[in-house]
């Protein structure tokens, strides 16, 4: 939370680690903020392939929901979760910490292991997001690419 990430209580390695980083991609909340982080989560559960949007109520989840709709045509099963509706400052999420937030989460795959198939479905996550941000930014999306089903 904000009141967690100014305080100086917290001595554990997980909270040294959010400071230097709220420090680094933001801070939270401030117009210097990184535009955008996409967190890469793997799981042990069989979720699959999924795109998380935190914040919902940013004025450019339409973008948000374009990429979506961009990347489900590149990796068919994605699901796609909108998980905050509302206020969610005070959401201890990594990808809160810039502007934008986006989280991928691929399983099953157990802990210290490398699973192939969820490997490169991340990769075709992460490597379609940044071409269809390269694509939005310089203006080069389609009419259909502009107008997001997801």
């Amino acid at each position: 939370s904000r009141s967690t990430l100014h305080s100086s209580d917290a001595d554990s390695y997980e909270m040294h680690r959010a400071k230097e980083i709220n420090a680094r991609i933001g801070p939270r909340f401030s117009a210097e903020a990184s535009d955008l982080c996409i967190d890469l989560h793997n799981t042990t559960s069989n979720f699959g392939c999924g795109i998380i949007i935190t914040d919902t109520s940013s004025p450019d989840l339409h973008w948000k929901l374009q990429l979506c709709d961009y990347l489900h045509c590149r990796v068919p099963n994605v699901h796609i979760l909108l998980d905050c509706l509302g206020d969610c400052s005070e959401e201890p999420f990594l990808p809160l910490t810039a502007k934008n937030d986006l989280t991928f989460e691929v399983g099953p795959q157990a802990h210290g292991t490398l699973v192939s198939e969820v490997f490169w479905n991340q990769r075709r996550l992460v490597f379609g997001a940044l071409d269809f941000l390269e694509r939005f930014n310089t203006q080069q999306l389609s009419d259909e690419e502009r107008s997001e089903k997801a």
